[in-house]
Parts: structure tokens; C-alpha cells; sequence
């Protein structure tokens, strides 16, 4: 249900700025991977990946553009779980800028040859870093959310 409130704040934000600036289904759906205790077969990661594919085709016009990044974020984040737990911000940190460096590049530039320029992409990282490392704070505040 978060999700879905997380996917309708990003076409809020959308509509007000015109221009797709937050990604909050984005960072919950990297809170939910990388979070301790998340099973990957859970409703909440589904519910989170459903949205974040429906933002996706929203921001691209393409279904499932971004799964390759996500599918390898799933395999890297599920191997380097044990190793990295007690870094979950620094993990949290690595995929969003991944992310938004793999959009930049590879999306933009190759897929559809836009010039987007660099600092657009920098204020984008540090804008959904903040919403991310908030919704990080609620989590490890709130041992609920944890599990």
C-alpha cells in the first residue's frame, strides 16, 4: 500500500514540476531490497516493483526498460547483503547512484540519443538520496517497518 502512495507523490510531484525530478517508488523499492530482514517473495517487494515499472513506463513510454538495472541490483544486493547489513545507507547510497548514472548514460544518451546534462542528473541523485535516507530514518526508528 506504501508503494502505491509513494507511485501517486511521484505523479504529483510530476504534475507540479513537469519534469520527473523524485523517484520515491524508486527509493522505496531500494529500501525494500535492501532492507535486513525482506524476503524476496514478498507482497511488498512485488507491490514496490509493480509501481516502480508502472513509473518507468511512464517516464520512458517503453514496458520494463529498467528491469535489466533491477534484476542485477536484486542479484548484487541479495549476494552482498550478509557482508554489507551493517552499511545499509552506504548500500542504499551505491544503487541510487548507480541508478541514476545507468539513466543518464544509458537510457538518455544510447536508447534516446537525448543531451540531458550532468548537473540535471546530480540534482536528481541528491533530491531522491534525501527522500531515500528519509524513509531509512522511519525504518530504523521503527522496528516494525523492519521486518
Amino acid at each position: 500500500m506504501l508503494a502505491i502512495v509513494f507511485l501517486f507523490i511521484d505523479f504529483l510531484c510530476f504534475a507540479l514540476l513537469s519534469e520527473w525530478i523524485v523517484y520515491s517508488s524508486l527509493t522505496y523499492l531500494i529500501n525494500v531490497v535492501v532492507a535486513p530482514k525482506t524476503t524476496l517473495h514478498s507482497v511488498r517487494f512485488y507491490l514496490a516493483l509493480a509501481c516502480f515499472l508502472l513509473l518507468d513506463f511512464a517516464m520512458h513510454q517503453r514496458v520494463g526498460l529498467c528491469l535489466a538495472f533491477i534484476f542485477v541490483m536484486v542479484i548484487l544486493t541479495t549476494a552482498l547483503k550478509p557482508m554489507l547489513l551493517q552499511a545499509r545507507g552506504a548500500l542504499f547510497t551505491l544503487w541510487t547512484i548507480l541508478f541514476f548514472i545507468y539513466e543518464h548514460f544509458v537510457i538518455k544518451y544510447y536508447v534516446f540519443s537525448l543531451s540531458v546534462p550532468l548537473s540535471v542528473t546530480i540534482i536528481k541523485i541528491l533530491v531522491n538520496l534525501g527522500i531515500g535516507y528519509a524513509m531509512l530514518w522511519g525504518r530504523w526508528g521503527n522496528r516494525s517497518l523492519i521486518t
